[in-house]
């Protein structure tokens, strides 16, 4: 994995919006994030802040994190050579997969207790 940027952004009680860069904390411990790699892409535009910031309910912070997973490029390429091609593509929210993981633990709870083991 490699961070392409790092955004922490805080709305205040009344709405306002202070956005920071993980390269406004150079002399502090949150400078230390910066360190893990060499050059941030800084990818998030302006109006990417300003789309978050709509999301964050004024008294609470967020922090947004942007990367690359370095095995995909090699995969697709090897498959491309091979004669194939991208066909779809998406993420699978996390919540989604905690609740598949809940619902097939309740069910192997379910078919233990039939089983009466």
């Amino acid at each position: 994995m490699k961070i392409l940027d790092l955004l922490f952004l805080t709305k205040g009680e009344d709405g306002q919006v202070d956005a920071f860069e993980a390269t406004d904390f150079e002399d502090n411990p949150l400078g230390r994030l910066r360190t893990s790699e060499a050059e941030l892409a800084m990818v998030l535009s302006e109006q990417d802040v300003l789309d978050l910031a709509e999301t964050i309910e004024p008294g609470s912070s967020a922090a947004v994190l942007v990367w690359e997973n370095l095995w995909a490029a090699p995969l697709g390429s090897a498959i491309r050579h091979a004669g194939g091609q991208l066909a779809a593509s998406g993420r699978i929210p996390v919540q989604a997969v905690l609740a598949a993981a809940e619902a097939d633990a309740q069910a192997t709870d379910q078919a233990t207790e039939k089983e009466g083991v």
